[in-house]
């Protein structure tokens, strides 16, 4: 009997010899709600399977996701600060106390920090094998991504991925259910709605990091089974996913799942019909999930530079494509650090585990191409004679650069030039049923469409056009594109025909709360002071929600009713609720400044400037009240001096040679 069925068969002897004696337990296993229905708390794994739980606690799995911990920090805290050249801006992270800060600012001429933005780090991404991203949550819920990342290999800060250039998206990253559903076992969502059009706001985390879930499935039956006294062990063991039993294709899977991420040429999307959080051990991923091609470069450079396709490069491999068997777990072992040690390998005799894979298939006849090459290959005693600590990967799964990070590349070949490049991968043939599996050219189509749409450009037209005419004629029987498609005419500002849309979807689909607030919206456009829909957003308001829409919109109804003091109200709850959401603060300011509340407005606009110093409509703001107020003119001329170092238009350089004269006059 194995270690696992010994201690199973005595928790639950222990169980039954209880109650035999007459003690009544009343044992249960707190379970997870929502779309992530039935996680339970790894820990309670370990109950019957120690030795495995402690083999994974130091994996990069484990440590995908985590909160700031100073003495298990594993990064170089100092007093210099990282400076960005291409931006012109100063970025550090220290510690204060047990907490940690992420601190960003410019400085004017005479050395006085400009734009200072502090705020504490909440989160942790990434293992730290390679790097660490940081990140923050709003008071609403929502997360967010700092530029600023710990790269491992070189010990070094350096901006994250996509951010090394001039013009970045800076503190206001978002992170979506995708991010935290592969870093973390799905965390629960405000919304109870985890479709694309669903929302990102994660109300707790219910395991941190990868864990024994995301490959054996969900813990609750399986528990509340032992628990329950059940004495059947098979209907036990399959109350779980066991991916070792399971099909090359399938135990594949659970690992593209994650492993197969976006990337420069490619999209992972959940399929129409499906959530994030579908994706399941043991489901087929062509039944959850669609791969779809990128015509054209995206503009979030993050995506190419850290999220590098490791799972397609494998799925082009030779070697896959001629032995099916051979998968992501003939190499890697999840449960452990250590693949040589976990199963079997001797390093020191050059026998590593993934080379014993490589000569289980390439037998000597096969080799000659390395008697030149390496000499004495066939020295009887090592495999690799002279050269017995080398590996088949160096070679054939070379080492390569992506951002200011290296990268095993995994597509199995030959030689390097055999690699196929990220660009040409698009029309490369492959195994792709593991990957993508589309019924039709039209609903290929309208894959591509709503990608584009997501991923390039929300409102472009040839997308927008695709959509409208293949929708109506297609089976697709999910509201997700045609929401797309709607918030596409939006943008593009063609109202009457988004209101078609959703009230097509409206009809089809069932009431949706997006859709009846798309409608307000749309109606608010053209009646913008309708009883009805003030009504609309008061309901909604009073609904205590996270989302700040409801809010900003009743504050503007309000604003043109000349309501102003409760308008401000409104938008100051927007802004502690979303407190990056800068258009809310220069909204408030704004407002304030109506009010007569100078002092206020100030405030509002200075934190536009701070969170978004290359927004010109802070300082325009800004600059003419502090003159008026009589602040320190030295303070005015710095905000001018960082203005004229973003790009600007002729109009707002002279409005800002304008302040100067303003200045000069006081």
């Amino acid at each position: 009997m194995s270690c696992a069925r010994l201690v199973i068969f005595l928790f639950i002897f222990t169980l039954f010899s209880g109650a035999l004696q007459g003690e009544t337990y009343q044992l249960t296993v707190e379970a997870s709600s929502g779309p992530a229905k039935g996680y339970i708390d790894n820990a309670t794994c370990s109950m019957c399977h120690l030795q495995v739980h402690s083999q994974t606690l130091d994996t990069p799995h484990k440590n995908s996701f985590s909160f700031p911990e100073r003495n298990s920090a594993i990064e170089i805290f100092d007093d210099e600060p990282f400076y960005h050249s291409s931006s012109r801006t100063y970025f550090r992270y220290f510690w204060q106390g047990d907490t940690l800060y992420f601190e960003r600012y410019q400085k004017a001429a005479d050395e006085t920090p400009m734009a200072y933005y502090r705020r504490r780090v909440d989160v942790v991404f990434g293992s730290g094998r390679n790097l660490r991203l940081y990140g923050y949550q709003t008071l609403n819920k929502e997360m967010f991504l700092f530029p600023l990342a710990w790269y491992s290999q070189s010990r070094q800060w350096a901006m994250a991925p996509g951010y090394d250039k001039s013009e970045h998206v800076d503190v206001f990253k978002s992170v979506d259910k995708a991010c935290l559903g592969c870093h973390t076992e799905f965390p629960q969502l405000a919304s109870h709605d985890d479709s694309y059009w669903g929302g990102d706001q994660f109300t707790s985390v219910y395991n941190t990091s990868v864990g024994c879930q995301q490959c054996h499935g969900l813990g609750e039956t399986h528990v509340s089974l032992l628990l329950s006294g059940e004495r059947n062990l098979e209907r036990i063991q399959d109350s779980i996913v066991r991916p070792g039993e399971l099909s090359e294709s399938d135990s594949m899977a659970i690992c593209l799942r994650c492993h197969q991420t976006n990337s420069d040429s490619y999209h992972r999307m959940a399929k129409f019909g499906h959530g994030e959080y579908a994706i399941q051990p043991g489901r087929r991923l062509t039944d959850i999930q669609v791969l779809s091609a990128i015509d054209e470069p995206s503009v979030d450079g993050f995506k190419k530079e850290f999220h590098w396709d490791q799972g397609r490069q494998f799925l082009l491999s030779n070697c896959y494509q001629s032995e099916p068997e051979f998968g992501c777990t003939s190499c890697h072992s999840a449960h452990s650090n250590n693949s040589d040690v976990e199963k079997g390998g001797t390093p020191a005799n050059g026998v590593t585990h993934s080379n014993r894979v490589c000569l289980d298939c390439h037998i000597p006849e096969q080799r000659g191409a390395h008697d030149k090459a390496l000499g004495d290959w066939k020295a009887e005693n090592a495999p690799f004679g002279s050269v017995a600590n080398s590996d088949c990967i160096t070679c054939h799964m070379p080492k390569q650069k992506v951002g200011n990070s290296v990268y095993t590349h995994h597509q199995i070949g030959r030689t390097g030039a055999e690699r196929i490049s990220e660009g040409d991968r698009r029309g490369a043939t492959t195994s792709v049923e593991l990957v993508t599996d589309i019924e039709s050219e039209n609903l290929d189509r309208i894959y591509q469409a709503v990608v584009t749409l997501r991923r390039i450009d929300p409102s472009d037209k040839a997308a927008i056009e695709t959509l409208s005419a293949l929708l109506p004629k297609s089976e697709v029987n999910a509201i997700e594109p045609y929401l797309d498609l709607a918030n596409g005419l939006m943008l593009a500002e063609q109202f009457n025909e988004a209101k078609l849309v959703l009230d097509f979807a409206s009809h089809r689909f069932g009431e949706h709360e997006l859709v009846k607030e798309w409608l307000v919206l749309i109606e608010q456009h053209t009646n913008p002071q309708a009883e009805h829909i003030a009504k609309f957003w008061t309901d909604k308001v009073n609904e205590n929600s996270t989302n700040i829409r409801p809010y900003m919109q009743l504050a503007v109804m309000l604003i043109k009713k000349g309501d102003l003091e409760v308008a401000e109200k409104l938008v100051h709850r927007a802004v502690v609720l979303k407190d990056n959401y800068y258009l809310g603060w220069l909204q408030l300011g704004l407002v304030r400044e109506a009010l007569g509340d100078v002092d206020g407005a100030i405030v509002a606009y200075r934190t536009v400037v701070i969170q978004k110093p290359d927004l010109f409509s802070g300082y325009e703001k800004l600059i003419p009240l502090l003159i008026d107020a009589g602040h320190v003119a030295q303070e005015v001329k710095r905000y001018i001096e960082l203005a004229k170092t973003y790009p600007l238009l002729l109009e707002q350089r002279e409005k800002l040679e304008l302040f100067e004269e303003l200045l000069k006059a006081r």
